[in-house]
């Protein structure tokens, strides 16, 4: 007896869009690989926009009259996309500007200060949680959020390119600022935290770059002083001095020092443009 095949009455099942389901009977083997195949060769490839994704064969029922065995076959049909693997030049990008912590002694202006009624309040120059200890003037300041800017590219580059030489480039440039302006930022915003790369096979090589920034500010007001420039990366601290203000001693910025700590690099050289 031939094989022979029926769909059944309660087939396709479709949920639009999304997923579909098809089902038959198939009689006149009683051989699951011969009933997988002939389930394979009447489900189409696609049904309803959808693909064609797993099919499967449950025994039914012996049946004299069908040469030893009865099939209900099932196909799946979903959404499929295939994902297409990234090639040598691809890149792909993330960034995130979730706020840090910082901590500051100076607020950038005092809205108010109070005393007893009768008394003018001190002025505190701005110094934030000013105290004592031992005679000497203290700020111990506020932890604040900050803004910030953290951002990472995902490069596939040929093989032959990551030499000694370049990975020895990219050891070199972690923790150093831009010499210039890069991805958006200017000269001092941007520090290179660094990289991890792996080989895919023998073929090419996927290395991600990691980056920070923190703007450049001028005209920074501290007390009665102006900071002119002060790059992303720079530290800023600021020195105190005693002072009198409506008879009651404060604390009063005496200097305000820039310090650089970060080297500048070229990251030009890390070949993913600029």
């Amino acid at each position: 007896m031939a094989i022979q095949s029926f769909e059944e009455v309660t087939s396709r099942k479709v949920q639009a869009g999304v997923r579909a389901t098809r089902s038959w009977i198939i009689r006149g083997t009683s051989d699951q690989s011969q009933a997988i195949s002939t389930l394979q060769s009447i489900a189409s490839g696609n049904f309803q926009s959808l693909a064609r994704d797993t099919v499967t064969v449950e025994p039914l029922y012996a049946d004299a009259n069908a040469s030893g065995g009865v099939w209900r076959g099932i196909a799946e049909y979903r959404v499929f996309v295939r994902p297409v693997p990234a090639a040598s030049g691809d890149s792909f990008y993330n960034f995130d500007t979730g706020g840090g912590s910082q901590h500051v002694t100076q607020s950038l202006g005092t809205m108010n200060s109070y005393a007893p009624t009768g008394v003018t309040a001190a002025t505190g120059h701005g110094a934030i949680n000013t105290r004592w200890n031992n005679g000497s003037p203290t700020v111990d300041g506020v932890d604040i959020i900050a803004p910030g800017y953290k951002f990472s590219e995902t490069h596939y580059f040929a093989d032959e390119n990551i030499t000694a030489a370049y990975k020895g480039v990219v050891f070199g440039l972690t923790g150093k600022m831009n010499n210039a302006s890069f991805k958006g930022t200017d000269a001092g915003e941007c520090l290179f935290i660094g990289a991890s790369g792996q080989k895919r096979g023998s073929a090419d090589w996927e290395i991600t770059f990691n980056f920070e920034a923190l703007p450049n500010k001028t005209n920074i007001v501290v007390g009665d002083i102006t900071v002119g420039t002060k790059l992303g990366w720079d530290y800023m601290w600021v020195e105190y001095e005693a002072d009198v203000s409506q008879t009651s001693l404060v604390q009063k910025p005496k200097n305000v020092h820039v310090e650089r700590v970060y080297e500048f690099g070229d990251f030009s050289t890390l070949n993913i443009g600029t």
